[in-house]
């Protein structure tokens, strides 16, 4: 059985600090790291071992036949696109349309060895996101990889960080905010944990769900009521 846990939790926004005044001022999460792309801007927020990472996108406009624009760039490392895009056409250039929902669209597990989970989401027929890729920092190195869930648009990155000192993941750069916090104590009291993550899925698909979290990552089914 692979081991894993949950890494972080990728949810993808519209307006990012409403949700930042959510979690930072309601629920005493607080920014250690961010960066920014030129498709998107992240923010990690922390509060003891639950990590969620803030993603809002970029608009963004390519011309009608796919040469510029951003089909002709490859997403960073981490980035995906998180939105299930309408496309409208106007006078030759075609507008993705990002009037979506607010989602959690990524759960990212740290696992002892990538190869061997992704080798188990291909056998199962998973699509690949991001092949095995090695990540050299001035922090250290780690390796992920990156493959959709048989459940809606949700991603699972899949990562090793033991070589890995850095606060979060390489390219992201330390937040003055955490910088500034590191010797402050937390004014809330006990530790958060996230335990297990939930899927609404439609009637008649749930064992085929089992199955599939069972051969990619190993993960047991547990019956929580008779």
């Amino acid at each position: 059985m692979a081991a894993c846990s949950i890494h972080h939790i990728g949810v993808g926004v519209r307006n990012e600090e409403v949700v930042r005044e959510v979690l930072s001022a309601k629920l005493g999460f607080k920014e250690v790291a961010f960066r920014d792309s030129w498709c998107d801007h992240k923010v990690v927020l922390k509060r003891s071992g639950v990590t969620f990472v803030i993603t809002s996108c970029k608009t963004a406009a390519t011309s009608a036949d796919g040469t510029d624009g951003v089909t002709a760039f490859e997403y960073p490392d981490f980035s995906y696109s998180w939105r299930q895009p309408s496309e409208v056409e106007d006078n030759g250039i075609r507008y993705t349309d990002l009037n979506v929902a607010d989602s959690v669209y990524e759960i990212c597990l740290e696992v002892d060895d990538v190869s061997q989970v992704l080798a188990n989401a291909i056998s199962a027929g998973a699509e690949v996101v991001k092949p095995f890729t090695e990540v050299n920092g001035e922090d250290g190195r780690i390796s992920y990889a990156a493959v959709r869930s048989c459940v809606g648009n949700i991603i699972h990155t899949l990562v090793n960080t033991q070589h890995y000192r850095g606060s979060f993941l390489p390219g992201f750069s330390s937040s003055q905010a955490a910088q500034s916090e590191a010797n402050e104590p937390d004014d809330l009291i006990g530790e958060v944990k996230l335990d297990h993550f939930a899927f609404g899925v439609p009637f008649g698909k749930a064992i085929d769900t089992i199955r599939w979290y069972e051969k990619v990552f190993g993960m047991p089914r547990r019956l929580l009521s008779k």
